[in-house]
């Protein structure tokens, strides 16, 4: 998996063969704006796209979804006691990458085209937890780090993939038919 510093194409072969003849930028960019929902969606339940599998009492095999790293027992504390300043969108004890909430509103589709869609956080400087000034660190430097944590945000799994095909059909079946693909 490359750096979220780098963008990222996030759509595997099946759904790029999928687009390919009605891929245009529209499409691509609606796809995009998808993929961001699903993304910030999963990163604020405080899971990532990684899966895991293991064997239960009765000799089933579970999948289960990774939870992003826990944070450490001293910025726990620090979140507790700055609660009042934390996103609304967040508790000082879940790990789900919304301190502040500017990384996840940061992240969007930066190009797409035709067949391709590129997404990742933007390029504005970060600002500071506590006092709101701008810091060196830009969003993209900001997930960088977050990744290297531990926290892998910027994914998407083969279920993602599935989610992104039935949004596609629901939303552009009609260009599939034009191209003369019939609905399954």
């Amino acid at each position: 998996m490359t750096a979220p510093g780098k963008q990222l194409n996030v759509f595997t072969k099946a759904l790029r063969g999928l687009v390919k003849k009605a891929g245009d930028e529209k499409v691509m960019n609606a796809l995009g704006e998808e993929a961001v929902k699903i993304i910030v969606r999963r990163t604020r339940l405080g899971k990532t796209a990684r899966r895991t599998t293991r064997i239960d009492e009765l000799g089933k095999i579970k999948n289960s979804v990774q939870r992003l790293k826990a944070h450490s027992p001293g910025y726990r504390r620090f979140r507790r006691d700055y609660r009042d300043h934390l996103s609304a969108l967040t508790r000082w004890n879940r790990s789900n990458l919304t301190l502040s909430g500017q990384l996840l509103a940061s992240i969007g589709v930066r190009r797409s085209g035709n067949g391709f869609v590129i997404i990742g956080a933007d390029r504005k400087r970060h600002k500071d937890f506590l006092t709101g000034e701008t810091s060196q660190l830009t969003n993209i430097g900001l997930a960088a780090i977050v990744t290297d944590q531990g926290r892998p945000f910027l994914e998407l799994s083969t279920l993602d993939d599935k989610k992104l095909t039935r949004f596609y059909r629901r939303q552009f079946g009609d260009l599939r038919k034009r191209f003369g693909k019939p609905l399954k």
